[in-house]
């Protein structure tokens, strides 16, 4: 379908605009990040909100947000990963506070948002990010009681880069024969690291301005950051994966996004290995829509169809 219309208006001042412009440009920069802004007042649905180590030597943090009211214990939880190409995102943007307040408030989760150490290149690289996130898993389920969800219902999601991390940590877990998540949440997950397109993809992308693309040397310049540019890194890209014995699973596709092919071509995949896989196609939007407050028409979608799936069993 055609881009949502408030992100149209706002691509067009964009036309012919590269990422170096951008970075070099505030104006630009700030009609980049005015994609984002949404239209109208947004409220974030009041939810009780604390911080934790999610880690025994307390370098790990988690910021938990759990529904009002006496909690019993039955609930299920998320445990979410922000995005950012591996290197930047925050606890406080909207792709980690937003989605996790609204996720918290809809699906009556407990959620534990997770400042996972960005990627730098050189002393921060794989494994250490998705080894966060299995770490958490683990700490999360040891301490479910008293974050007052069931150890047993603990999901893993992100977003972008963040849903790269979380299917890396799964499958990590799964190879050591760890107990894994109970689901996990995929939302345009960065998982391929060549790039893909097809005359139908382009054709469809021709509107959206260089500096919304992936092509790539953008992507080579991500992967290296997060990589370090070493070898022997079986769970940073998912081409070849085996992802047999994962759990149910939703991907989120955003159909304004060079990542869509490649996250697309490992749901089939992993639906043929056996997988119970799900898709949400989040029409007429670009990649990182959950960056966007709810009040974008297929934001407040996404996070609906998403806590429907937490929420089914």
């Amino acid at each position: 379908m055609p881009l949502d219309p408030y992100l149209e208006q706002q691509v067009t001042a964009l036309a012919g605009v590269t990422r170096a412009q951008a970075a070099a440009d505030p104006a630009l920069g700030a009609a980049v990040s005015a994609l984002y802004r949404g239209q109208g007042a947004y409220a974030a649905p009041q939810v009780a909100v604390r911080e934790e180590w999610a880690d025994a030597d307390r370098t790990l943090r988690a910021r938990v947000y759990r529904p009002q009211g006496r909690l019993d214990g039955a609930r299920g939880a998320l445990l979410w990963l922000h995005g950012g190409g591996f290197s930047h995102g925050s606890l406080d943007d909207h792709e980690a506070d937003t989605v996790s307040r609204e996720l918290c408030a809809r699906a009556g989760l407990v959620v534990l948002s997770l400042d996972y150490h960005l990627a730098d290149g050189t002393t921060v690289v794989y494994p250490a990010l998705h080894r966060q996130a299995a770490e958490a898993v683990r700490w999360a389920r040891a301490h479910a009681a008293g974050l007052g969800f069931a150890p047993g219902r603990l999901a893993l999601g992100g977003a972008s880069a963040g849903g790269n991390l979380a299917l890396a940590a799964a499958c990590e877990l799964r190879d050591l024969g760890e107990e894994g998540p109970h689901a996990l949440l995929l939302a345009y997950p960065a998982l391929y690291r060549r790039f893909l397109t097809s005359p139908a993809h382009e054709e469809l992308m021709a509107a959206v301005p260089p500096v919304l693309r992936f092509p790539q040397e953008e992507l080579d310049a991500m992967w290296d950051t997060y990589t370090g540019g070493g070898p022997g890194t079986p769970y940073a890209g998912f081409e070849e994966a085996d992802l047999a014995g994962l759990p149910r699973t939703l991907v989120v596709l955003a159909e304004y996004d060079d990542l869509r092919l490649g996250a697309a071509e490992t749901a089939e995949r992993a639906a043929r290995q056996g997988v119970e896989v799900e898709t949400h196609l989040a029409a007429g939007v670009l990649h990182g829509h959950l960056n966007s407050p709810p009040t974008l028409a297929e934001t407040d979608a996404t996070l609906e169809r998403m806590a429907a799936f937490l929420t089914a069993r």
